[in-house]
């Protein structure tokens, strides 16, 4: 399912106003679309949240790293179903959770302070876990994102872990088995220390965004090749309407490529959006702003399931989205 239409042509009855501007056409507009916001789930905006899943019956599982229960998970209508995962060491507790997915009807927590990876059943049930008793060259250090690479037979699944404690890709089979550390080239390192996101296409390629605030020279995305040797290298310092501060990235068909922008411009004549590229061409930008609050929301981590996109947000909102980027639900924790 591509994502080219970023664009929503409904009512909105809320007042939160989807803008895409089409860099081409250089023809703005704005579309409004209805918005069910749930009400009353308990979300502070400095729980540190890093990371969200969503699962097969679109209940949606949260990381909220300062809660006493790190885990919370959410029917597909918002209302709280429960929360697991208390801090501590032991078996189905977590210490400092950075980043999550789902497999298989399993939850993957990457724990940074393990650090390990613990898996879950979808109910909170401890069911294993790896990494922590590891040889040095197999264990992680400082993991800090984590990605599923899917097969088309299913039986070559693979779990990618961005390590920059290592300034390597670690690869495990999904049943905690070590396949092997991918070291970026000498010439590229001092990109990833500034890595930000990462992700895997179809191919096996890694794509990842690099940015930092004091120098804009160091925002790009790159991609290499599945034995690590760089193959693009987008500079995005020269895009019209300047990008901020490049947050998530999803790679699409035939090397499109979706980035998400958190920046957020106090004078708010430019904010985060989410863009869809070909190379470093933009071909749509989309923001959101909330007309009641006068705020932008800008997204921080961004995922596609089946034919949906799910977008959270640094105003704690979590958007569900279709294809045409059509607003389905929103969430709203604050």
């Amino acid at each position: 399912m591509r994502y080219r239409n970023y664009l929503s042509r409904h009512a909105l009855k809320h007042p939160a106003i989807f803008c895409l501007t089409m860099k081409k056409l250089k023809i703005p507009i704005i579309a409004i679309a209805l918005v069910l916001i749930i009400q009353g789930v308990p979300y502070a905006g400095d729980t540190g949240r890093t990371g969200f899943a969503v699962a097969s019956d679109a209940s949606v599982f949260l990381l909220v790293p300062s809660s006493e229960k790190k885990i919370h998970h959410f029917k597909s209508s918002g209302v709280l179903i429960g929360k697991f995962g208390e801090e501590g060491a032991v078996e189905g507790q977590l210490l400092m959770p950075v980043d999550m997915a789902i497999y298989k009807n399993k939850l993957y927590i990457l724990d940074l302070f393990g650090p390990q990876i613990k898996v879950f059943s979808l109910s909170g049930k401890p069911l294993d876990e790896f990494g922590r008793d590891f040889p040095k060259d197999q264990k992680l250090v400082k993991p800090l994102m984590m990605r599923i690479r899917y097969s088309k037979t299913g039986e070559k699944d693979i779990l990618y872990v961005l390590d920059k404690g290592k300034n390597l890709i670690m690869k495990y089979t999904l049943d905690g088995k070590f396949i092997e550390g991918l070291d970026l080239p000498p010439d590229d390192e001092r990109y990833f220390h500034w890595m930000t996101s990462f992700n895997v296409d179809s191919g096996d390629n890694l794509w990842f965004t690099t940015d930092s605030i004091d120098d804009t020279a160091l925002r790009h995305v790159l991609v290499y090749d599945e034995a690590g040797f760089p193959k693009n290298d987008f500079s995005m310092t020269k895009i019209g309407d300047g990008l901020g501060f490049l947050s998530d990235i999803i790679p699409l068909e035939d090397g499109e490529y979706i980035v998400a922008d958190s920046s957020l411009d106090m004078s708010s004549l430019y904010t985060g959006a989410i863009m869809l590229f070909t190379a470093t061409e933009p071909s749509g930008q989309y923001s959101i702003y909330d007309t009641n609050k006068f705020k932008f929301y800008s997204p921080e981590r961004i995922s596609i399931v089946g034919s949906s996109m799910y977008v959270l947000t640094s105003n704690n909102l979590l958007l569900k989205l279709d294809k045409n980027y059509h607003v389905l639900k929103t969430w709203n924790l604050q």
